[in-house]
This record gives C-alpha cells, sequence and structure tokens, in this order.
C-alpha cells in the first residue's frame, strides 16, 4: 500500500501529533462496510467517448479523406466513467467529508468533471500502476494497493491517517513523514471533488481523487 499527494508546498517537522483515533476509523470503516455490501450488487454504467480524429492536411479528389478513415482506428476512444454509481460516490465523499465536519468545513460536492478526469488518469495508469501525477491545476491525492482488494474507502482512510503528521501551529508535516494528503482532504477553499478506481494489469488497485480548487498552496494553513 502507498500513496502520494497532490503537492510537497508544505514542509516538514520534528513535532508529533496523535494518530487518528482508532475508534473514530473503526467508525468510518464501518460505515463504508455496510456501502460496500451494496456495491457488489450494483454494476458499473460505463460509455466510449466520442471518437475525435486526428489532424490530417490530404484529401484525395474523390473527398474521402483515407488518413483520417484509417487514423478513426487507432487510439480514437478513451473510456471513461459516465455516471459513477451513487453509492460508490458515497464511499468517497463520506470519510471525506467525516473529517471535514469534525473541523467545521463546508463538505465537498460530487464534480462529474473532476471525476471523468480522474477516471481518464486512472485508466491511462492501468498498464503500470504507478504513482504519477496528472498534469493539471486541479488538487491531486493517489493511492495504490496489493492486489484488487482496496475499496476507495480504504485510499480515503490511509489519507485522513495523516492528520497525525501534520503540526497545525507550524504548519508542517513532521520530519520524514507524508501530511499532504491530509491537507489536501481538508483544505477549506476545496469545495468539490471527483474520484476513480482501476484495477491495473498487475492485478493491483490504483485510486486518485482529484479536487477544485486545488489546496496544499505556499504558506497557507488549511483551515
Amino acid at each position: 500500500m502507498s500513496s502520494w499527494p497532490s503537492g510537497t508546498f508544505l514542509s516538514e517537522s520534528s513535532e508529533s501529533r496523535q494518530s487518528l483515533d482508532v475508534e473514530e476509523r473503526e467508525k468510518i470503516l464501518g460505515k463504508l462496510h455496510e456501502l460496500s455490501e451494496v456495491l457488489d450488487s450494483t454494476p458499473r454504467i460505463e460509455i466510449f467517448n466520442e471518437p475525435i480524429l486526428l489532424p490530417v492536411d490530404d484529401q484525395d479528389d474523390d473527398g474521402w479523406n483515407d488518413s483520417a478513415h484509417e487514423n478513426s482506428t487507432k487510439l480514437l476512444s478513451r473510456r471513461l466513467l459516465a455516471t459513477t454509481p451513487r453509492n460508490i460516490v458515497k464511499e468517497f465523499l463520506l470519510p471525506h467529508n467525516f473529517e471535514r465536519a469534525k473541523l467545521g468545513l463546508p463538505p465537498l460536492r460530487w464534480n462529474k468533471k473532476l471525476a471523468d478526469f480522474a477516471s481518464s488518469w486512472a485508466h491511462q495508469r492501468q498498464e503500470d500502476c504507478a504513482l504519477i501525477h496528472s498534469n493539471s491545476d486541479y488538487g491531486e491525492n493517489l493511492f495504490w494497493g496489493s492486489g484488487k482488494g482496496w475499496k476507495p474507502g480504504d485510499a480515503v482512510a490511509t489519507w485522513a491517517e495523516e492528520k497525525g503528521y501534520y503540526n497545525y501551529r507550524t504548519n508542517k508535516c513532521d520530519q520524514n513523514k507524508d501530511c499532504l494528503h491530509y491537507t489536501q482532504m481538508v483544505w477549506r477553499e476545496s469545495l468539490t471533488v471527483g474520484c476513480a478506481r482501476v484495477s491495473c494489469r498487475s492485478g493491483d488497485t490504483f485510486i486518485t481523487c482529484n479536487y477544485d480548487p486545488h489546496g496544499n498552496v505556499i504558506g497557507q494553513k488549511p483551515f
């Protein structure tokens, strides 16, 4: 299991904080377990994008663009999640907003545009399952887990555990620890989120969430 945050804008600190309360985490995972039982019986709804023809300039006298016709069979559609089942959305949103509610922060709202972007990037990572960030202006949290058993709530719970490594007074992570997944989750100015999960060719799991507006801004506290 491994994860990667959307940036490295917060510096590190040697001060420590208490980790996520065990009872609280069990409460989160308990709710997510109930949702996962519903998830198992819910079909996934997927579509293919409209084909996008590659730019070409050559054209025969008959007006038929042969290059466009040939290219239309190559790399012209990308598999995207058209409609994320409601129970999957809840599996992502519930633990995010559970952490935000404890801090008096407004809940994140699900955003289809972000979910489509996350799905597109997740499918691009299916071949290698590598924790590589997309090139976007969104905030982004990544998660990798060995095997296919990892669910959305597992990724979010892992990110939430990092709050034990964040020092609010100094606005820094503990030395040699990561807390930037957590600070992105609870970033006050982040209002919407969209996430995706895929099984990689290796059989492992890749999960990504994108946030808008992005968090982890240099010199600012998350809340």
